[in-house]
Parts: C-alpha cells; structure tokens; sequence
C-alpha cells in the first residue's frame, strides 16, 4: 500500500519553477505511516492535492528596454493645431433687431406709465377716471365804482400855524387817462377870501426823500392849485406834508397821509385855508 501512496505522488519535474509548487503541494498530504486514507482514488481527484500553475517571476517581470525611447510628436502636428482657424458664426441681424425693437417698446411703454401716473385724465389712459362735477357757481354782477370817501372827522381846534385844513383828506380815483396807473397828491391853497395863494412851497416826504411843489402851479386844480404826481403806478406808503412860505416858515401843521395803493383812492386831495 504504501508503494501506491509513492506511485501516486511520484511526478516528473518539468522545471525549476514548478519545484516549489511541487514542494508547497506535498506539505499538504497526511504522512502515509501516520494517517490511513481508505479511498486514494477519492484524495487524487481532489482540489487540495491539485497543482497550481503558478507564471514564472521572468514572464511576470519582463525586463525593460532602456534603449527605447518616447517618440515625441511631430512639430508638424502641433503647428497645424495651433494655426487651426476658428470659425465664428455670421451675426443674426434679424434677432438683433428684433431684440432693439422690444427694448424701444419696453422704454415706451414706462413712458407712457409715467405719463398716465402724473395724469390720469390723459388721452393716452385708456381707463380714465370719473370726470369730476362741474359745479355751477353764480355769475358775478358788474362792479360798482366806489364813491369818493372822506378820511376821518378831525376836531376843529385853534391852530398856532396861519392855513389849516378847510376839509378833511379826501381820496378819490384818478381822471385822466392813466386811469389806476397813477398816483398823486394835490390840492388848493386859499386865503380867507377864497381868493388863490400862489407862490408857497408844499414840502411832501416818504421818510426817505423830501420833494417840494409851489401853489398856483396847477391851476386847473382851483385857486392856488398844485400837484405832485407820486408814481405812475399805484403806490402804498405814507407821507408827511406841510405847507411852508418862502422863506422856509411853516404855514400848517405837518399831515400824514396814507396812500393805500387801490385803484379806487389813487389820488389825495388836500385844500388848505388862511385862519
């Protein structure tokens, strides 16, 4: 038995490379004086006892050749690469065109937001709102021209000066064809006769400028008539007037008198008489 165990094993060495895996097999087997195996026929055919076919180190490993080298690409190639011209797709006009015409109707469109926003009874609204009532108010009547009004009532005293006033200030609305485009002041200096005083000096001042008109000057106005147009326009301020001789001596009392700058009282009428 024995000698079938060795009939068995005994295998014909093809090449140093297949010895060790000859010798890594046989560790596997049970020693033949130590173990009894019934059924060789079973243990040869098994997968344990099968040789392994291992490559050799030399076909695995293959030696490199130092002496061969890169083939490095041809300069050629690389030039045709680089000088490779790059196509660009023609301009779509159409589109360009079409896109330019959205934007201009985009811009006009906020226009017209803008407009309709700040108006919203615009023609160009085509939603407007209610148009508001129209309430109908009474036609005003024609006007009346204002009558001549006098300045308030001034008590009678003795005066120490020789002319006081014969009336009160009285205003009125220019005559001739300036019409509200004037303002004046005038008047008429009398002795106790009623008999015209020429020659005296009537001295009017706003407080900044001092002017001076003599009697008799205008005698349209009257006796001893004189005038000082003011402005040819209407003109609101106050002025103080005084009658004076000659000589510089005051003959009245100083006046102030207010001009109001209405159309109805444009003109300032002031009669001095002797005392």
């Amino acid at each position: 038995m024995s000698k079938r165990r060795r009939d068995l094993f005994r295998r014909n060495k093809k090449d140093s490379a297949n010895d060790e895996q000859e010798d890594f097999s046989m560790e596997w087997l049970p020693d033949p004086d130590d173990v009894e195996v019934e059924d060789l026929d079973s243990l040869r055919e098994s997968e344990a006892v099968r040789p392994l076919n291992i490559t050799p180190e030399e076909e695995r490993f293959p030696p490199i050749d130092v002496d061969v080298r890169p083939v490095p690409l041809a300069l050629g190639h690389q030039s045709q690469k680089s000088k490779a011209k790059v196509v660009y797709e023609p301009v779509k006009w159409g589109s360009n065109i079409l896109a330019l015409l959205f934007l201009l109707a985009t811009i006009g469109l906020i226009a017209v937001i803008i407009l309709i926003w700040q108006n919203p009874y615009s023609q160009l609204n085509p939603f407007p709102p209610p148009t508001p009532f129209i309430e109908v108010t009474a036609t005003p009547g024609p006007m009346v021209p204002a009558e001549p009004t006098a300045a308030p009532t001034v008590p009678v005293v003795e005066s120490a000066y020789d002319f006081s006033l014969a009336n009160d200030v009285i205003y009125t609305t220019n005559g001739n064809d300036q019409g509200c485009e004037w303002t004046s002041i005038v008047g008429t200096v009398q002795d106790t006769n009623g008999d015209a005083v020429d020659g005296y000096r009537v001295s009017i001042d706003d407080g900044i400028n001092e002017q001076v008109v003599f009697t008799g000057s205008t005698p349209r106005l009257g006796p001893g008539g004189w005038e000082l147009v003011l402005g040819q326009t209407l003109i609101n301020g106050q002025y103080a007037v005084q009658l004076t001789n000659t000589a510089g001596e005051a003959m009245s009392e100083p006046l102030l008198v207010d001009m109001v700058g209405d159309c109805a009282s444009n003109v300032a009428i002031i009669n001095w008489r002797q005392n």
